[in-house]
């Protein structure tokens, strides 16, 4: 359970970065609450990517999906071609 996450229409890809709303796990670092969260995120420098986030010119890909994707012998195609689960 993720203490704060955002509550417009949706997730932000900040948010989903930070493991709100997801089900995988590990996707997340456990036992932290949201403004601990927010906080390692901007240490990091996740900061500086949430305006390009937020426009939409660009979609995180789930490092998961990629690796799946290249052990059954993928390779990347342009971002509409990709399936919802690579997001």
């Amino acid at each position: 359970p993720y203490t704060r996450c955002s509550k417009s229409i949706g997730l932000t890809q900040a948010d989903e970065a930070m493991g709100c709303g997801t089900s995988k796990p590990g996707t997340s670092k456990p036992g932290l609450t949201y403004k601990q969260k927010l906080k390692l995120w901007r240490k990091l420098g996740g900061g500086d990517l949430e305006p390009v986030l937020a426009s939409g010119a660009v979609a995180l890909l789930d490092a998961q999906w990629i690796i799946s994707h290249a052990e059954a012998g993928g390779v990347l195609t342009h971002r509409q071609a990709l399936p919802k689960e690579a997001f």
